[in-house]
């Protein structure tokens, strides 16, 4: 009985380890857009979720917060690009990298280009490059196009030329630094894994379309070869590489020869490229490594292994190995038998639980089609005794799992190729839920906007609404407080559908149902959008009528209209199904036309399993129709599709105006809102020269009008605003700076610098501001980790702070890898402020750990600074005296040339000048302005120490203007 009770205690303490709720928090998917499919994920250190995914018409990156709200998507319009890898680097920038393909002839697909992107942490594109490669495994490897970062910045991309492997180097801003072709074009290699180490090497591996060998090649950051290696053939591949923490190379491989053929292997080079050491792992089966994880010492593997009985098909395989090579548990999941099972990802996450995603049984009948599709299955393992912690079946569109990655906490996040599917589990309750909105209404109508209601939902914070032409699959989104919205920039005579959904607090609603309009006419009968009534009718024939196909290869025929032709309208028939997915075929045939405007749009896709015949009606100006077929089933069974086609019937090339177009802006003299203007203009934004306007568009007063804007409603409009959310009028003490915002520069330092921590728990290090401190400024450094998967430890650094009312603000939580720095800034009250570190993986390291922070910037609120000695010539005391309206001014920091550029709202008066003073109120520099209106100044020749400067504008006849500037060092 004793016994008994001891070993229960044991087993609930083990098992208390692991955050072991899978429950599903939400679940995040998108079903309205054609092929849209899940490709990579990455996760920041505030828990926020970035996912690139491809469709038809394209690439979509997008930004999820932690409660599963949509914060912004970025989408690139071209219909033959893929997404291979997405990460974020260390100043929370996302980069993304994938491809272009292409249909060659014979009907087999090729990648033309490699690309990488980069957007800043709110969406907007940074840079893009794309090089001219020939790809020949797109579609079949998971690890083409990938990237990597190095320091200052930099960049790695990954491809393959044509058999060659290719690798680029770029600056933070897109530049390329060089560029290196190696391998052997012969064995046709791929990469499968590029690292970046800590001192700057770097290690790209590839192997050929059959395996059957091993290559890696080491390169230093200025892009000489350091070594490669090109592995003997009793060795097969190269799934997974990676940089260890002593500066090796592990390499996972598969045996290929002698007593340890079909083993899972991992190979050591040290740092000069001599084979240091080899380990075989045989859990029992014939084994097909695809990827690797380490911690701790031991090793974990996901693998693909064939069936003992039956069929030749796979099932997966998860293994622990220890640091000699002994198997200490292996876990085979086949949830259907007689299927090829695959595992796809493993992740060790920091909540010390090892995860791995995939696809898998049980199969279930796919709604749309009724074929049987494997499931997305997702397994959590305790890594002691590989005991499984949850099992996770989803059966949406998501047919596979590609990424899973978890946080400390115990959340994860699941990835899944269709329909985009995000799902978050953990140990949280879900978020609240919004209602989705009803009553969706449009009203006020023209050619080129709408005005779109809703009926207001209870707890709403904002909306957010997404429109698009029905013929269109990528959507345009806002979003408004308001329960009404005006959208603009319409094409005319096009019909359009639009969506909304609720955003409240911590969570999002599914979108409503799509709500319908039709968009006017043209007022001017001109334009790309829609043409006039049809004075005559005109017919025409495609080329190949009808259109086959044989197998899975894609025929199309085109028809190019005349110039000035619209509103085209035909008929397809025939279009069938014979049998089911492998064993007939399935018409799918697909129609797009080139507008006027020279835009391609895809009118639609049409399976045969749901209409024998379309009726195509395309409203407007139409340059060229194509069509297409193929087999839907993407059978290699000899079968010959065909579909017929009616007469195109349009409307030909007519007079648009008669009375004439004087101005050429395609609106008839007659229709003319702007005469001697182009009326395409109105409601696109534009410059109306006064900085204190926003929103500026031309209106239909043919203006360049904006809205003035004064938030503190203090008569100083937003621009030339001394003092956001205060009184600029009042100046007790006529310093030129408002009472609101009178501020005493303060300096202060943390009592224990560096901060360090070994072992359990956390170390912690408290500055104490005086009464009425705010604007609080500083840095964290050196936040890192010992290894990217050797994980002795990872830094987790977490700030908080003490606001005006007493309450614990937590300002953020970093990690080691994921950011090195943070630039901590806080503008309202602070009381005191405490940095505190732990180790995020395995507190039991004793490995001694140590940030470093920088002096603290602060100022202390006053209403006369003449009063305090120390601040007694923090602002100038000059051109006090018949002051004017000031000039205004902006200063912003240029890392990348070391400078801060500052720039004028106009020509400066003579005798101008600019003072720039450190936080204790004393000159550090001088510049006197000539009539230019922008100037970069340099800030290594300041001779401060602190990171928050007063930058001053004296102006004769003026107040001076002083703005804060904090260094980026």
């Amino acid at each position: 009985m004793k016994q008994t009770i001891v070993l229960f205690l044991t087993l609930a303490t083990a098992i208390g380890l692991y955050a072991q709720d899978c429950d599903q928090v939400w679940h995040q998917f998108d079903s309205a857009t054609p092929s849209e499919t899940g490709e990579d994920m990455a996760v920041d250190g505030a828990g926020n979720v970035f996912v690139s995914a491809s469709n038809s018409n394209g690439t979509n990156v997008m930004k999820f917060s932690p409660s599963g709200s949509m914060i912004w998507s970025a989408f690139n319009n071209n219909p033959n690009e893929e997404t291979t890898d997405i990460s974020v680097d260390g100043d929370g920038n996302v980069v993304v990298s994938g491809y272009v393909w292409q249909l060659t002839t014979g009907g087999n697909y090729a990648g033309t280009h490699t690309w990488i992107a980069k957007y800043d942490d709110m969406g907007n594109e940074l840079w893009r490059q794309s090089f001219p490669v020939y790809m020949f495994q797109i579609f079949s490897n998971d690890h083409l196009n990938t990237h990597a970062h190095g320091s200052n910045g930099a960049h790695y991309l990954a491809a393959d030329d044509n058999g060659e492997l290719k690798l680029y180097k770029l600056s933070s801003n897109g530049s390329l630094i060089w560029e290196r072709s190696f391998g052997n074009p012969a064995l046709y290699d791929y990469p499968t894994a590029l690292d970046v180490s800590g001192d700057g090497r770097v290690l790209m591996t590839g192997n050929g379309a059959n395996g059957g060998h091993i290559y890696l090649a080491v390169y230093d950051e200025n892009g000489s070869l350091q070594w490669e290696a090109d592995g003997p053939a009793d060795y097969d591949g190269v799934p997974d590489a990676r940089f260890t923490a002593n500066g090796n190379i592990e390499l996972l491989t598969r045996g290929a020869g002698g007593g340890q053929a079909a083993d899972i292997a991992v190979l050591t080079y040290d740092p000069q490229g001599n084979l240091d050491g080899t380990l075989f792992f045989d859990p029992g089966f014939n084994e097909f490594p695809k990827a690797f994880n380490k911690n701790s010492g031991a090793y974990y593997f996901i693998c693909e292994v064939t069936q003992a009985t039956g069929l030749p098909y796979t099932d997966w395989l998860t293994v622990k190995g220890g640091a000699n090579g002994n198997v200490i548990w292996s876990d085979r999941y086949d949830g259907t038998a007689n299927n090829d099972e695959r595992p796809k990802d493993i992740h060790f996450g920091p909540d010390n639980a090892l995860y791995v995603t995939g696809k898998g049984g049980p199969q279930y009948p796919h709604p749309s089609t009724g074929l049987s599709k494997m499931s997305n299955i997702t397994l959590k393992y305790a890594p002691s005794d590989g005991s499984r912690l949850c099992t996770i079946v989803n059966q949406d569109e998501s047919s596979e799992g590609q990424r899973v990655l978890a946080r400390s906490n115990g959340d994860f996040y699941v990835l899944g190729d269709g329909d985009r599917d995000l799902y978050k589990y953990g140990v949280g309750s879900p978020p609240p839920t919004c209602d989705t909105p009803t009553g969706l209404t449009t009203s006020n109508i023209t050619d080129i906007s709408a005005e779109l209601s809703w009926t207001a939902v209870t707890g709403a914070q904002t909306y957010n609404v997404r429109y698009r032409p029905q013929s269109a699959s990528a959507w345009t989104t806002q979003n408004t407080a308001n329960t009404t919205i005006v959208i603009d920039g319409l094409m005319a005579e096009m019909p359009y559908e639009w969506q909304v959904a609720t955003v409240c607090s911590g969570a999002s609603s599914p979108f409503s149902s799509s709500s319908t309009f039709m968009t006017d006419v043209d007022p001017g009968n001109g334009g790309g959008g829609g043409g006039g009534p049809c004075a005559a009718t005109a017919t025409a024939e495609f080329p190949d009528n009808p259109l086959t196909t044989v197998n899975d290869n894609v025929t199309t025929t085109t028809y190019d209209l005349e110039d000035g032709s619209q509103n085209p309208t035909f008929t397809i028939s025939d279009i069938d199904k014979f049998g089911s997915d492998g064993r007939g075929y399935l018409d799918k045939v697909t129609v797009t036309y080139i507008d006027g405007s020279g835009v391609e749009i895809e009118y639609g896709v049409f399976y045969g399993d749901t209409q024998n015949e379309v009726e195509v009606s395309i409203d407007g100006f139409v340059d060229q129709i194509t069509v297409s077929l193929v087999n839907g089933f993407n059978s290699y069974l000899d079968f010959t599709l065909s579909v017929d086609f009616s007469p195109i019937a349009y409307c030909p090339d007519q007079p648009l105006c008669p009375d004439g177009d004087a101005d050429q802006d395609g609106v008839c003299n007659s229709n003319d809102v702007c005469p001697a203007f182009d009326d395409n203009l109105i409601g696109t934004p534009c410059d109306d020269g006064d900085a204190c306007t926003t929103g500026d568009v031309y209106t239909s007063n043919c203006n360049c009008e904006g809205t003035y804007t004064d938030s503190d409603q203090d008569g100083v409009c937003d621009a030339n605003d001394i003092c956001q959310g205060g009184d600029d009028n009042i100046d007790s003490n006529q310093n030129g700076v408002p009472d609101y915002c009178e501020c005493a520069p303060g300096l202060g330092q943390f009592p224990e610098n560096p901060l360090t921590h070994a072992g359990a728990g956390s170390n912690s290090t408290t500055y104490n501001f005086p009464p009425n401190s705010k604007q609080i400024s500083f840095s964290v450094f050196n936040i890192n980790e010992a290894t990217r998967f050797f994980y002795s430890y990872d830094e987790k650094v977490d700030i908080t702070y003490v606001d005006a009312a007493g309450t614990t603000q937590l300002y953020g939580t970093y990690l080691g890898s994921q950011v090195s720095t943070v630039n901590v800034d806080i503008s309202g009250f602070v009381q005191s402020v405490t940095v505190s570190l732990e180790n995020a993986l395995d507190e039991d390291t004793n490995l001694p750990m140590s940030v470093s922070m920088s002096d603290i910037d602060y100022c202390v609120e006053t209403l006369n600074l003449q009063e305090s000695p120390q601040t007694s010539n923090a602002l100038p005391e000059q051109n006090r005296v018949g002051v004017t309206k000031p000039m205004d001014f902006s200063i912003w920091p240029n890392p990348a040339k070391n400078e801060a550029s500052i720039s004028f709202s106009r020509t400066p008066k003579a005798g101008s000048e600019v003072l720039v003073k450190n936080s204790l109120g004393q000159d550090i520099a001088r510049y006197q302005l000539g009539t230019a209106r922008q100037y970069n100044l340099a800030p290594q020749q300041w001779n401060t120490q602190s990171r928050l400067v007063w930058v001053v504008l004296l102006e004769p006849g003026c107040k001076p203007v002083v703005k804060r500037l904090v260094v980026i060092r």
